[in-house]
């Protein structure tokens, strides 16, 4: 059998080869490049430096297809191999990135990971050797298997954006009082970025095409370039005030739940803090009913206005309400009571006059909000009606 029968086997191939050397590159480039001083613990400043360069490194499972780009039985091999590599390590990746804090083995974990690559990787080889081997005779039965591991992989990688998404809404409504002043909006949409791909892998799966396989093999060398490039600026360090941040509540159940050895303090630790302390309580609402104006008020504005003994029992307090929860509540209260006393006025105006950003920024919190906290209102009187 001739290994290349046309001149478009000779593009595939090459394209194919081109994705391969490039990732084994920036496999190599992002094992090796280790800014200073971020290099004295890479496993913290570079938490997922492992399995991305496992998944470069993983496009090798591609060399059945350079070798033997018209075989059919390699054509089916190579129509999973982007599937299972994406819906596999994308899952793994982000779970070693946000919650890279956790002391926790994760050994048993990637296993759940692990085993579907090994079960490919030996496939691969047998297809770069004997492509019409034992595990291809079948063909319904190898994408039958492949496509339910796929769709199991999905299904985790959904589980691991939920829980992101959610973290990064608490730590945008823990920290910012306008969603204007939320800073990683954008993270939310890159959450989608993954879909994309995955989506075209599916395509790919169930279609076979050579031509949408060179294009999503071009994208990923751009994306590996790109990659490879901006890990010249290393933000571990930004990102460790990030997951500081968003893994916040986390951390805080973490400590909670390891003073609940004693049966006698079993209460939650936030809690007790709370009723402990009336006095805290009263003065969190107190300065927020002062400062809710503020378009930029932040957690940590109302924080500072505590002597450094009482903020912690004051950010407890905060947490208790939801910040964000707690000043927009004045703020839609605010926004009311102000459309009463001016009639005529736009909602731009009533909302600008309200504290918010602008009228969108009220319309979301009142979305999100709705008639707000009790207590937070018990006895509220607007300011500057």
């Amino acid at each position: 059998m001739e290994w290349y029968i046309s001149t478009s086997d000779l593009i595939y191939s090459g394209m194919c080869w081109t994705l391969i050397v490039t990732c084994v590159l920036c496999a190599v480039f992002r094992w090796f490049h280790l800014c200073h001083p971020f290099n004295h613990n890479p496993d913290y400043y570079y938490p997922a430096r492992k399995f991305v360069c496992a998944f470069y490194l993983c496009q090798l499972l591609y060399l059945p297809f350079i070798i033997r780009p018209s075989e059919p039985h390699t054509i089916l091999y190579t129509r999973c191999v982007e599937l299972l590599l994406t819906t596999v390590f994308l899952p793994m990746i982000l779970n070693r990135f946000f919650q890279s804090q956790k002391k926790t083995s994760n050994l048993y974990r990637y296993a759940f990971y692990i085993c579907p690559l090994v079960a490919f990787a030996i496939v691969g080889l047998t297809t770069l050797f004997t492509p019409g081997n034992l595990f291809l005779t079948n063909p319904l039965i190898f994408l039958c298997i492949t496509g339910f591991i796929s769709c199991i992989m999905c299904m985790k990688l959904l589980h691991i954006m939920i829980w992101l998404w959610h973290k990064i809404d608490n730590y945008h409504k823990e920290e910012y009082s306008n969603v204007e002043d939320f800073p990683y909006k954008f993270a939310q949409k890159v959450l989608f970025l993954p879909w994309i791909v995955i989506g075209f892998c599916w395509i790919i799966f169930f279609t076979g095409n050579r031509l949408m396989m060179a294009v999503l093999w071009a994208m990923f060398c751009i994306l590996a370039a790109y990659y490879a490039v901006t890990i010249l600026h290393p933000q571990r360090k930004n990102s460790s005030e990030i997951m500081d941040g968003m893994l916040k509540v986390e951390d805080e159940e973490t400590e909670t739940a390891s003073q609940k050895t004693d049966k006698d303090n079993s209460a939650d630790a936030d809690k007790q803090i709370v009723h402990n302390n009336q006095a805290i309580r009263l003065r969190v609402i107190e300065i927020a009913r002062h400062r809710y104006l503020e378009p930029h008020l932040m957690r940590r504005d109302i924080i500072a206005e505590f002597n450094y003994g009482e903020r912690t029992e004051a950010g407890a307090v905060i947490s208790s309400f939801g910040f964000y929860d707690m000043i927009n509540t004045l703020r839609l209260e605010h926004a009311r009571q102000y459309a009463k006393v001016h009639p005529n006025e736009t909602k731009e105006s009533i909302a600008i006059n309200s504290g918010f950003k602008d009228r969108f920024a009220m319309r979301h919190a009142a979305s999100k909000i709705g008639e707000g906290n009790p207590e937070i209102l018990d006895g509220f009187t607007p300011k500057d009606l």
